[in-house]
This record gives structure tokens, C-alpha cells and sequence, in this order.
């Protein structure tokens, strides 16, 4: 992975506030601009109903002629705007939250591995139902629930099944 490198607090800001433009029920998943032989500049964002490629293709639009005019990255660069996708660990609260129901594999900085139903999120932590059914959206009745902290989870995925 290439160094991250740090955007001026005042484009970051601009960038906050042209993706609310776009979209105000966007949220960032991540903002970073790393080093590498052009610099790559990943936005990623989501809305708790999921993010158009046509709001991400707009952001994109915009934040290049802002980051053009203001000459913030010196050289060359590569502009990235997208959703985190269902490969992407969970990387935020509000991801959290929009995925509660949904079937989660957590790994814990332990090693151990925990798969269950998302059930509920908080700022702190998240807990997660085990022994379900099979769907993915189940229901929380009649299954074992565990608690953790998220200082404690190295990650969480959504499983995804294709049935």
C-alpha cells in the first residue's frame, strides 16, 4: 500500500461539501490520497439506501474541476468515486446501522471468527445474532446473540448469497 498523504483542511472541506450538494444523503466511507507513481485520490461514499453510479460520475465531475482550479495535487493524479461495494469491510457507524438484518462475518483482532445476523449497532459496538436461519435479511427470534466492541473487530463483511 502507498503512503497516505494529506489533503489541505480546506479542499477536504470543499470536497465535504460538494459531495452534499450532490447528494445530501451521502455519507464518506473513506477520503484518502495516496502516494504512488500518480496520485490517487479514493472517495468513497454510500447512502443508506445505496449510491447511484450517475451521483458518483456527478461528484466526480465536480470535485476534479474544484481540485483543477485550486491546484491542491501538483502532479497527475487519478480521481477514484465510487460506493465501497459488498468486498469492502465495513468501515463506519453509519454502515453499520444500514446493514442491520443483513448476514455478517466478524473477525476479531483474536483471530476468532464470528458469522451471524446483524442485529443491532452503536456507537461503541455492534451484536450479532448466531444460529439463525439461512436467510439473509432473518429474523433475530431464537438465536444466540453475541456483543462486540469494535475496538475489538478487526473486521466485518455482509455475506452474500446468491440464491
Amino acid at each position: 500500500m502507498f503512503p497516505v498523504l494529506m489533503l489541505q483542511p480546506e479542499t477536504k472541506a470543499r470536497i465535504l461539501e460538494i459531495i452534499h450538494e450532490c447528494e445530501p444523503e451521502a455519507f464518506v466511507v473513506e477520503l484518502d490520497l495516496h502516494r504512488s507513481k500518480r496520485h490517487q485520490l479514493r472517495i468513497l461514499l454510500d447512502t443508506d439506501k445505496g449510491i447511484t453510479l450517475l451521483k458518483c460520475a456527478e461528484i466526480s465531475r465536480k470535485v476534479s474541476r474544484m481540485l483543477d482550479a485550486s491546484d491542491e495535487i501538483k502532479s497527475a493524479y487519478d480521481l477514484e468515486v465510487s460506493s465501497p461495494g459488498l468486498s469492502k469491510p465495513l468501515q463506519v457507524y453509519r454502515q453499520y446501522v444500514k446493514n442491520i438484518g443483513r448476514k455478517v462475518v466478524v473477525v476479531l483482532f483474536s483471530g476468532e471468527k464470528k458469522e451471524g445476523v446483524l442485529l443491532r449497532a452503536s456507537e461503541t459496538g455492534i451484536a450479532i445474532g448466531e444460529g439463525g436461519g439461512k436467510n439473509e435479511r432473518a429474523e433475530s427470534s431464537g438465536i444466540t446473540e453475541s456483543e462486540f466492541l469494535f475496538s475489538d473487530i478487526k473486521e466485518t463483511k455482509i455475506l452474500v448469497s446468491f440464491k
